[in-house]
């Protein structure tokens, strides 16, 4: 996709690619300031590893650069969300099993979790 883009807009494209990467650099910076401080290794494993001058851009190409930077942070939050919901339905199912084995051994209260209630009863 850079490719395509570098080659439809031209110089342009890097340029508003640049600075959106500053921008969110420069968004992040407090979050790795406190990573730096707890953990030198892990931040710079996760954030960029030079810093990122900004660029001198006309106000259109800023507005997109803006807009780019929001579609960077929204993708690595969907791609951090991605993770922890697989975890979270497999806490979920862990709980389902825990719960049903729990409930075996009493013969007076059984309830299935995983059935739904019909509406007649």
């Amino acid at each position: 996709m850079n490719a395509f883009f570098a080659l439809v807009m031209g110089g342009d494209y890097q340029h508003l690619s640049m600075h959106a990467q500053y921008l969110l650099q420069s968004w992040s910076l407090v979050l790795h300031k406190f990573l730096h401080a707890v953990s030198p290794e892990w931040s710079s494993q996760i954030f960029f590893s030079r810093a990122i001058a900004p660029l001198e851009l006309s106000p259109w190409l800023n507005v997109l650069a803006h807009i780019f930077a929001l579609s960077l942070l929204f993708s690595a939050a969907w791609i951090v969300a991605y993770p922890l919901a697989i975890l979270n339905c497999g806490l979920t199912v862990t709980y389902l099993g825990l719960r049903q084995r729990q409930d075996a051994g009493k013969s007076s209260f059984r309830e299935n979790f995983l059935e739904r209630p019909q509406a007649d009863e």
